[in-house]
């Protein structure tokens, strides 16, 4: 793997269903999911981690 200098800008990780399941867990964190159509808008902040999964 190729040398990670900021873990949520170098887009090199993706969160399985596991590695949710472990934040939740151990930390208390849970992520927003949602299935975007079309017409919708979604806002995500400046700096806020985020993934996105094409589903077709």
């Amino acid at each position: 793997m190729a040398a990670v200098i900021h873990p949520i800008h170098d887009q090199t990780f993706y969160l399985t269903l596991e590695h949710k399941r472990k934040l939740k867990e151990e930390y208390g964190i849970e992520p927003w999911t949602f299935i975007q159509k079309l017409g919708d808008a979604v806002f995500i902040p400046a700096g806020c981690p985020h993934q996105v999964r094409n589903l077709k």
